[in-house]
């Protein structure tokens, strides 16, 4: 974060100048509630875990009875969601599973399953102050408070021994995750991509542990007695969703991801529409939105990637499903690359609204979508008009400088050096900042 602007930086540092706020603006990312508990009428205590959408639940019903869900309090007095997850009948270990910034329990159900059964571990998972069900709100006390509510939950509802529970801290949950293991010894720890300090994430040049600093886990760490496993992408990686144009399928995509992702250095994921290559039906509007939505679901759930690392990237019909999905979930930042504004506004130019009958609305959705947007277009498209591109960038909230390719056409944009300028200033300069 050291391209902080001198307002960027009042506002995190000056208003108020409060340690606790800094860590809330820097590391909190609430998602929209994914799941409801409701009141089990024949107990007092447990609770029916209800997924919504959001949740991306990937298993049949039979996999929700491993759940069981309840409330437990605080000692700052939030109502904590907790959720135990029992994949194995003869587990020896339970994960104490504190999640990352921008997800909540029901989006994670999923991967907890899978998981669970991977290792033939029990997982408990709990949502922090202010995420999921749980009431109050973030902030770095409320995370603390917060393990210890869940650690005191697990042992005694379950009378689990702490030899028998790995304490697993992903991205911001490795935070409660060391504190709690630096006061008490477990069977083991895991911290998946651990950060040292908040002052340290914002400002890698810091050496030091200042009064102000926020969550220094590099000042508790070594007070863990409890054998520790860290785990750290090299490049904290990226992982670009592709959505291809309207006349290839993945083989003839395959030479240009990889020649793509090599140098944006990102991984790349992408599918078939259906209808399109191996996948299956024919190919429709309604199908490529579900189609888009197994493919986000796929990604998420298959390789644990959180929406932050997320980059939704769509290429001319492609930027329909793409603006779509946007339009439904926060992700780390999304690429339209030569976009229409509508079905009717392609074949008909003079289009002023959206008809009850037009396909593709993406002009209607694009103003729906949280994340980064760069906009990509040819000024000389003789499928799709440049138009297209400059309103979609007009009608996005957070659009940042598009590219506008001077004498490009719809189907040779990658050709011309600035597209992967443009790329790499965006992905590693501008998202990194």
């Amino acid at each position: 974060m050291n391209g902080l602007s001198f307002s960027e930086l009042c506002c995190l540092f000056c208003c108020p100048p409060c340690p606790g706020r800094i860590a809330s603006k820097l590391a909190f990312l609430p998602p929209e509630v994914s799941y409801e508990l409701k009141a089990d009428e024949a107990s007092t205590t447990k609770y029916a875990l209800v997924l919504l959408e959001k949740a991306d639940w990937q298993y049949t019903d039979r996999e929700k009875d491993f759940f069981e869900a309840f409330f437990t309090r605080s000692a700052r007095g939030n109502r904590i969601a907790c959720l135990f997850v029992r994949c194995s009948s003869n587990a020896r270990f339970t994960l104490l599973f504190s999640h990352g910034n921008a997800v909540d329990l029901g989006q994670m159900t999923s991967f907890f399953v899978s998981l669970g059964k991977q290792i033939n571990c029990n997982i408990f998972s709990y949502d922090y102050s202010g995420y999921g069900m749980s009431t109050g709100k973030p902030s770095e006390k409320n995370l603390y408070a917060d393990i210890d509510a869940a650690w005191h939950a697990l042992r005694t509802r379950y009378g689990i021994s702490p030899e028998n529970i790995i304490l697993y801290g992903q991205s911001i949950g490795t935070v409660p995750t060391v504190d709690l293991a630096s006061r008490y010894e477990v069977g083991a720890v895991i911290l998946h991509s651990p950060l040292m300090s908040g002052m340290r994430v914002a400002f890698p040049a810091t050496k030091r542990t200042w009064f102000f600093d926020a969550f220094p886990s590099i000042d508790k760490v070594p007070k863990v007695t409890s054998p520790v496993l860290v785990i750290h992408g090299t490049e904290d990686e990226i992982h670009a969703a592709i959505s291809h144009g309207n006349a290839v399928d993945l083989g003839q995509m395959t030479s240009f991801f990889v020649s793509l992702g090599k140098q944006i250095n990102c991984n790349i994921f992408s599918y078939d529409y259906s209808g399109y290559g191996m996948s299956t039906g024919k190919p429709s509007e309604k199908n490529l939105y579900a189609d888009i939505d197994a493919a986000w679901h796929a990604l998420r759930t298959r390789y644990g990637i959180s929406p932050e690392n997320i980059i939704l990237y769509g290429q001319s019909i492609g930027t329909v499903p793409t603006v779509d999905l946007a339009s439904r979930y926060e992700v780390g930042a999304v690429i339209l690359h030569s976009p229409l504004m509508s079905g009717m506004r392609v074949a008909f130019p003079a289009t002023k609204r959206t008809w009850f009958f037009d396909a593709f609305p993406s002009i209607d959705k694009v103003p729906k979508v949280t994340s980064p947007v760069l906009v990509i277009h040819g000024t000389e498209d003789e499928v799709i008009d440049f138009s297209h591109g400059v309103t979609i960038y007009e009608k996005c909230p957070r659009a940042v400088e598009p590219l506008w390719v001077e004498g490009a056409g719809h189907n040779d944009v990658e050709m011309y050096s600035q597209y992967l300028d443009r790329l790499k200033q965006f992905i590693s300069v501008e998202l990194v900042n």
